[in-house]
């Protein structure tokens, strides 16, 4: 049986155990509302997303990738947020946690703000800082692509 390289959280790669890979794929494949698979399938490999356009704005809150994929069909992005974070705080990305699965994303703007306020509340101005992470997830395969990271600021609105 081949072996798969995998990372732990602090980035060193080793070889995966059969279960370790099971668990990894399966987790994204069924998040995605796919079924588990037995057989591992062919890994292809995610593209990474491209940076993006976040607006957070009096009650506007969108989040819009610069650049869509060529072929996005099976691919969902997750996004995460973390609560407001005060002025001070310069790094908080830790703190983000899943907020939304786009199903197929494209280039146009989607709307975050109820499940932001869902998750952590409305934003503002004594926590106007939010951390965000966000990837790709292969719907099929369970593969994730590398994670990117951005941050806004929310601003009363006019």
């Amino acid at each position: 049986m081949p072996s798969m390289e995998g990372r732990s959280v602090l980035g060193t790669g080793a070889k995966i155990s059969g279960a370790n890979l099971f668990t990894r794929l399966n987790y994204w494949i069924v998040a995605c509302g796919g079924q588990p698979v037995v057989v591992p399938p062919t890994l292809l490999g995610v593209e990474n997303p491209s940076s993006a356009t976040i607006v957070c704005q009096g009650d506007t809150f969108t989040f819009k990738l610069d650049q869509a994929l060529a072929d996005n069909g099976g691919i969902y992005l997750v996004i995460e947020a973390s609560e407001g974070q005060s002025n001070g705080v310069s790094r908080a990305h830790a703190k983000a946690s899943a907020i939304k699965m786009v199903e197929e994303p494209t280039a146009a703007a989607v709307d975050i703000r109820a499940d932001y306020v869902a998750k952590n509340g409305a934003p503002s101005a004594a926590a106007p800082k939010i951390f965000f992470r966000y990837y790709y997830v292969n719907s099929s395969t369970g593969e994730k692509s590398g994670t990117m990271l951005a941050e806004t600021k929310w601003v009363a609105g006019e």
